[in-house]
């Protein structure tokens, strides 16, 4: 299939390091992510204000600073440390968050009681699913069985997951 052979490719120019890299993190067995410092919190914050354009992010700063603080450390585990893609993915995450939820989710977590009634009904499909048990090193394990999907419009997957 074409995504067979994209995937094939994009594996074919990894590096060794990076090859085995991907291995160890599929199984549990990398070294977790360093947690950020206050340091890298400060850096974080002056890669965010030299971004022009983050409407979506600067609204939740206004509706839940905590909240919005309470995330950093996330990204930049994600991102291993790096400030500059990490802001980046902050900024990204709230544009794609409101065009998602709209803006009163911006500032908190996105509940149950802010999805539709198509959203409920994906959800209750059964195609996804989370173990009871994480995995050897603490991750959630999500399956999902495409067999059961069922949604009324793409939005209505796209929100749930």
């Amino acid at each position: 299939s074409i995504a067979e052979g994209v995937l094939k490719k994009e594996l074919e120019q990894l590096s060794i390091e990076e090859h085995e890299q991907i291995v160890l993190d599929v199984h549990g067995l990398s070294a977790p992510a360093e947690d950020p410092t206050k340091d890298d919190i400060q850096r974080l914050e002056e890669a965010l204000s030299q971004i022009a354009e983050k409407p979506a992010y600067e609204k939740a700063v206004l509706q839940d600073r905590s909240y919005v603080r309470s995330l950093q450390p996330m990204f930049l585990r994600a991102e291993n440390l790096n400030v500059k893609a990490s802001a980046a993915l902050i900024v990204y995450f709230f544009e794609i968050k409101r065009e998602l939820f709209g803006d009163q989710v911006l500032g908190r977590d996105v509940l149950l009681s802010d999805l539709s009634t198509d959203d409920l009904e994906t959800l209750e499909c059964g195609f996804l699913q989370v173990s009871p048990v994480p995995d050897i090193v603490g991750r959630t394990v999500v399956f999902a069985s495409p067999r059961f999907m069922r949604y009324k419009s793409f939005h209505n997957l796209v929100r749930l997951l």
